[in-house]
């Protein structure tokens, strides 16, 4: 199942900012928006560790 270009866009600007709150604000949304967004990405492609979002160039951020 391809993941929506706008779940991705969130998925990486979590990764990149290292919080869910300065995403929503940079992104437009409402924190929560961004949760789901994250929840959503890590069950379709089963990146979920131990609560961290395995990311594949080798860091983590926390869920």
């Amino acid at each position: 199942m391809p993941v929506e270009t706008a779940l991705l866009r969130t998925f990486t600007a979590v990764a990149r900012t290292g919080s869910f709150t300065a995403t929503a604000r940079e992104l437009g949304y409402v924190q929560s928006t961004v949760t789901g967004h994250v929840q959503t990405v890590t069950f379709q492609c089963a990146l979920v560790s131990a609560r961290l979002v395995v990311l594949p160039c080798g860091g983590t951020v926390p869920v």
